[in-house]
């Protein structure tokens, strides 16, 4: 008796063992969690050529095929993207907003694949340096990141706007069963709705595919880690920097085109007539640019500056719709809608605000000659 009592004892005290081990484990797995959390990272705008230059080990001085072919493999990913977009933009037709918003993106893209692809005609096996292909990899991961940014900012509004759809259409449907809604009216609730899904839908399919080509242009991984912070507005001094007569000599004389003639050689006067003639077209097209650029800049700058004002009257509307709310005179559905259009006009400014930080860097590389 006395030995099987000895072992129960042992075994008692083995189990007690045991548990004290796994709560040991436990606390101790939870406090290397806290000290050591899970890697995660944030790309912030302004570190996206430190990214590239990290995550592209392949990029070397001299290496002119492998610089080359980096840029033009980014060439063929803008171009599916812009692509996308404009067929998304054909098949959302019946949705002005939603196609709006695709159309200006494809712009936004498409002008970004115009500065790529002639600055790339410009190089040459002297020329492809480390420098000049970072520079076209980051006006290019600048402007993905913008499109990216664009079609998070869509799919947040839209989600909202379907939420507020859908609850309106419940309404409607137990209106009509009481007999103060029409079979039209339901109908058009429900349509509100779907087209709404549809919309939060592919704006968030489309902005998985960005980020997916971002990160492995940026070499980091698509686990879920990694996050991107919001793109900052240009300031004031920033816009104040744009200088209309200096920017249009600048961005001539910067021309890859222009600098190419400037530097042939002519040996005959007939070789000096035509270089001049070149040179003159060749700046003509370089001016041209410019005013496209700086017009497209000033027409961005009105549209932010449209689009504080009237998320300044949404902000005002919102807030007269939760004192309403708070004194029992508003619905939930209705609160629901106007959080919705609050929701869009936050939207609105913010594509605003991207469209504008587009435009603004897109004209900084035409003046540095990078474009």
């Amino acid at each position: 008796m006395k030995l099987i009592n000895d072992k129960k004892k042992i075994q008692k005290a083995a189990g007690g063992m045991r548990k004290g081990l796994k709560v040991f484990l436990a606390a101790a797995l939870l406090i290397c969690s806290c000290v050591f959390p899970a890697f995660s990272q944030t790309v912030e705008y302004g570190n996206l050529r430190e990214l590239l230059t990290e995550g592209n080990a392949d990029l070397k001085e001299n290496a002119y095929y492998t610089n080359l072919g980096n840029v033009e493999h980014q060439l063929e990913v803008l171009r599916q993207e812009c692509q996308d977009m404009v067929a998304l933009s054909k098949i959302h037709s019946d949705e002005p907003g939603t196609s709006d918003e695709y159309q200006k993106t494809a712009e936004s893209l498409n002008k970004t694949i115009k500065q790529l692809e002639k600055r790339l005609k410009s190089l040459t096996g002297t020329n492809a340096s480390i420098n000049t292909t970072i520079d076209l990899l980051h006006m290019s991961a600048q402007s993905s990141m913008i499109s990216l940014m664009k079609m998070e900012t869509n799919a947040r509004a839209k989600e909202k706007e379907a939420q507020a759809a859908a609850l309106k259409y419940q309404n409607m449907l137990t209106r009509q069963s009481a007999g103060m809604a029409q079979e039209s009216d339901v109908l058009e609730a429900h349509a509100a709705q779907l087209n709404a899904e549809a919309s939060a839908s592919s704006f968030r399919a489309q902005a998985d595919i960005l980020r997916r080509d971002l990160l492995q242009m940026l070499g980091l991984p698509d686990d879920g880690s990694v996050s991107f912070a919001e793109i900052p507005v240009p300031g004031e001094e920033e816009l104040l920097s744009v200088k209309y007569e200096a920017d249009l000599e600048a961005s001539a004389n910067k021309d890859s085109a222009v600098r190419n003639i400037r530097h042939r050689r002519s040996d005959s006067t007939a070789a000096m007539n035509l270089k001049a003639s070149s040179e003159e077209e060749a700046v003509g097209n370089a001016q041209t640019d410019y005013i496209e650029s700086y017009t497209l800049l000033q027409t961005r700058i009105e549209g932010y500056r449209a689009a504080v004002k009237g998320m300044a009257a949404a902000e005002n509307e919102w807030q007269g719709k939760l004192r309403k709310q708070a004194a029992g005179m508003l619905t939930q559905a209705d609160l629901l809608s106007a959080e919705a259009a609050y929701i869009n006009a936050q939207a609105a400014m913010q594509n605003a605000a991207l469209e504008l930080r587009a435009a603004y860097d897109q004209y900084g590389w035409l003046v540095k000659g990078v474009a």
